[in-house]
């Protein structure tokens, strides 16, 4: 059982950085709300020069990953790491886990494509094409790499007994193995990616005390089995 009541970061006992290189490995569609004057439902971007670059919002990725490991894991275990707003003191939690916003590799030197892909919403009711509801969204298509960046407060990557440190590694397993799937359309075969390169680092109050640096952890310690 993990206590929330302590779930602060009053004390500070352990950091973790992971890393590595989302890879798309089929067309991702991630909406910025507005469409084009072709209709076209835009994937977002942030503007850099006279260029318009796609990225992944680390709340999106945040939200997939809170989806993913509450399926498994209790309500405390999602709490502590993506954080509570539950209106009861002892059930509010800050979180313990930042997503950063996952960024094309050498998205300042090269071209990051998008394409149109057209698709026709379908009547549940008849299983069919619906008649006059054509669409289309911006994609990007599969092999484009992202940088990922994940920081872990106050959870220890090496306590076999800390549920979290099982809830994350359950997470990077199914990253590992193109299990998770982000953005829009996933039912329909769209957002699936793999995590690659992972890199974990870890830093602990004793190994500050020590006058020590961070300490690089193996991925297999992460994701093998016990």
């Amino acid at each position: 059982m993990i206590n929330l009541k302590n779930a602060n970061f009053n004390v500070f006992k352990h950091k973790v950085v992971i890393t590595g290189k989302l890879v798309s490995k089929s067309q991702i569609h991630i909406g910025s709300g507005e469409d084009d004057e072709r209709r076209v439902q835009l994937f977002i971007t942030f503007k850099y020069e006279d260029r318009k670059i796609p990225y992944i919002p680390g709340s999106s990725l945040k939200g997939v990953f809170r989806s993913t490991i509450g399926q498994i894991y209790s309500n405390d275990v999602e709490s502590y790491l993506f954080g509570s707003n539950d209106p009861d003191p002892k059930k509010a939690c800050a979180a313990h886990v930042k997503i950063f916003d996952a960024l094309p590799i050498n998205w300042q030197q090269e071209h990051i494509p998008l394409y149109t892909k057209p698709g026709v919403a379908i009547d549940r009711r008849t299983g069919a094409a619906s008649p006059g509801m054509l669409f289309s969204i911006e994609v990007l298509p599969p092999e484009i790499k992202f940088e990922f960046r994940m920081i872990l407060e106050n959870i220890d990557l090496e306590d076999r007994n800390d549920m979290n440190r099982a809830a994350i590694r359950f997470l990077i397993n199914e990253l590992k193995n193109g299990y998770v799937a982000i953005g829009a359309k996933t039912t329909g075969g769209l957002g699936r990616v793999i995590l690659e390169e992972v890199q974990v680092r870890t830093i602990s109050n004793e190994d500050i005390k020590q006058d020590k640096g961070y300490r690089e952890l193996k991925d297999w310690e992460v994701g093998r089995d016990d």
